[in-house]
């Protein structure tokens, strides 16, 4: 695999009362319906919503957000 053009980087909190992600599946629609397919997409999340998160494309990855600093209350602009 070539080196993408575009990183599209998605750092999410959000989750359901199972701990599902939200909103994943919509951001998925519309990356598909753009013109310039040539980019990864990295989505960071907490591990129990990352653990969840279903995308089934090879330019996908799911990363855990980094660990806590002292005084953060989460780490949602920690991967970027």
């Amino acid at each position: 695999m070539t080196k993408p053009l575009v990183s599209v980087l998605t750092p999410t909190f959000r989750h359901d009362e199972q701990n599902r992600p939200n909103g994943i599946g919509m951001l998925a629609n519309c990356l598909g319906a753009q013109t310039l397919q040539d980019f990864e997409w990295i989505i960071c999340a907490p591990q129990t919503v990352a653990d969840r998160v279903k995308v089934d494309d090879q330019r996908v990855r799911v990363l855990y957000d980094p660990p806590k600093r002292n005084g953060d209350f989460y780490r949602l602009n920690g991967c970027w």
